[in-house]
């Protein structure tokens, strides 16, 4: 089921949104010590957490430990980008970038955040591999993301209790092979009701990244998503709908090919009582200048 895998990844990945607009660019963060290796054993990839945009996190004492990974993953996890930066990425990125496989094991004194660890994965990445980045802004036609009815929600979109900001009271669901566990304050894809069909949730989500994870729900849409519904909080959220592409692996054998749900655009409209809107926006796009083979540690 490598076709349903990847799919779950995506939403994975792009649970948050896209590039590190909070960051503090003059705030430079650094490992106190670094390991990086090239890993050809073609095991099964490992972080100690997953390297991804969302809020899973749990490196005690600063340690990341990671192996068998491609560099466009560190890279994801430094920038946070989203599916479309991706994509460019990948695109631009010399051919051992997108294949060659490293390890990286690094520490941090006290109790650094994830985001710290985002900086500190650059700071690694341009000592390193010598990555130079510029950013510059783009003009971009996207979907917004707007209530179907002022003030009205759909019935699979509800605010989250003031009372549980932690979703301490929340029982998260299991999420499908191949995705990262749900968390609360992302999305993940899980089982679906009806077999073949897509299926998202999350707990605690604030709306821009809400918009985020519908843009990237089995990464149909050709444009970017953004939140344009001006609903403030936190939101939990369940929505289920039939791919509409092309399916290019072989599905297994006990596997509905012919999904029976409604459209993306119909779940978020019945299900969520939300809807698309193109519009024009500008967005500030990372772009890779240089980058190279690692040096010996």
């Amino acid at each position: 089921m490598a076709w349903r895998k990847g799919l779950a990844s995506v939403v994975a990945l792009l649970a948050l949104p896209g590039l590190l607009h909070a960051q503090v660019e003059e705030k430079k963060l650094a490992f106190d010590v670094a390991s990086v290796r090239e890993n050809i054993s073609g095991e099964p990839g490992y972080s100690n957490y997953p390297l991804n945009s969302g809020p899973q996190f749990d490196a005690k004492g600063g340690l990341l430990l990671a192996k068998d990974m491609v560099l466009l993953q560190y890279i994801v996890f430094a920038y946070k980008p989203d599916m479309f930066q991706i994509r460019e990425f990948r695109s631009k990125l010399p051919e051992w970038a997108r294949t060659s496989h490293f390890d990286i094991e690094a520490r941090a004194d006290g109790s650094p955040t994830k985001d710290d660890m985002r900086l500190m994965m650059q700071s690694l990445l341009a000592e390193r591999f010598h990555m130079a980045v510029h950013r510059e802004m783009r003009e971009e036609i996207v979907y917004a993301v707007q209530l179907v009815r002022p003030g009205a929600l759909g019935p699979h979109l509800k605010p989250h209790p003031a009372d549980d900001p932690t979703c301490a009271k929340v029982t998260l669901p299991p999420t499908v092979a191949g995705a990262y566990p749900s968390a609360c304050g992302a999305a993940a894809s899980v089982s679906p009701e009806t077999p073949g069909d897509f299926a998202v949730a999350g707990y605690a989500i604030a709306m821009d990244n809400i918009a985020a994870s519908i843009g990237g729900a089995a990464n149909i849409t050709d444009r970017r998503v953004v939140d344009q519904t001006g609903l403030s909080g936190t939101f939990d959220l369940h929505f289920e709908f039939a791919p509409e592409v092309k399916l290019s692996a072989q599905p297994d054998a006990d596997w509905d090919s012919m999904p029976g749900g409604p459209t993306l655009a119909e779940a978020l409209k019945r299900q969520l009582g939300l809807k698309l809107v193109a519009q024009k926006r500008t967005f500030e796009v990372i772009v890779i200048d240089r980058l190279e083979r690692p040096t010996e540690n």
